[in-house]
C-alpha cells in the first residue's frame, strides 16, 4: 500500500508528492494484473494507531503464525482478510472491499465484537500462542465505536 501525505500548511513537498503519486499510478496502470482502488482520504493524526493498538497486536501475532506456514502476508492482507470472514466490507461490482476500522467509519460496537471474535476464533482453531485481548483492552477498544 502506498501513501502521500499532503499537509495543508507545507506546500514545499507538494511536486515531490506529486510526481511520487503520478509514478506509482503509471507503474500501477502499466503493470497491474489485478484490479486496484485509489483512495483519497483525509490524513488523521495517528489516533487511530493508538486507538486500535489490540487490533493490530492481533493482527501481527496472526501474521507471523500465517507467515511461518509459508506465506508472505503484509498486516493489512492479514486485516483485510479478517475483515471479509467477518462480513466486514462492502461490495464493489463483484468485488469484496474491506471496510475501514477507524474510529471516524461507521463500524458499530457489534461489528468490531464480530471482528475480532473471528480474529480470536482463528487463533484458538490454529492454536496460535498469545491470540488474546484482555477483557479490559477489549472494553478500551470497543468505546470507540459507536
Amino acid at each position: 500500500m502506498k501513501s502521500f501525505i499532503f499537509e495543508k500548511n507545507n506546500t514545499a513537498n507538494w511536486g515531490s508528492i506529486h510526481n511520487n503519486c503520478s509514478n506509482t499510478l503509471t507503474d500501477l496502470v502499466q503493470h497491474c494484473k489485478q484490479d486496484y482502488i485509489v483512495t483519497i482520504d483525509k490524513y488523521s493524526p495517528k489516533g487511530s494507531d493508538e486507538q486500535l493498538h489490540s487490533y493490530w497486536m492481533l493482527i501481527n501475532i496472526v501474521k507471523g503464525y500465517m507467515n511461518d506456514q509459508g506465506n508472505n502476508y503484509s498486516q493489512e492482507e492479514v486485516s483485510d482478510y479478517f475483515k471479509i470472514n467477518s462480513s466486514h466490507y462492502r461490495v464493489i461490482g463483484s468485488n469484496k472491499i474491506p471496510r475501514s476500522i477507524k474510529k471516524s467509519s461507521k463500524t458499530t460496537v457489534e461489528e468490531m465484537k464480530g471482528l475480532i471474535t473471528t480474529i480470536l476464533e482463528f487463533g484458538k482453531d490454529h492454536c496460535i500462542k498469545n491470540c488474546h485481548i484482555e477483557d479490559q483492552a477489549l472494553k478500551e477498544l470497543l468505546t470507540y465505536y459507536r
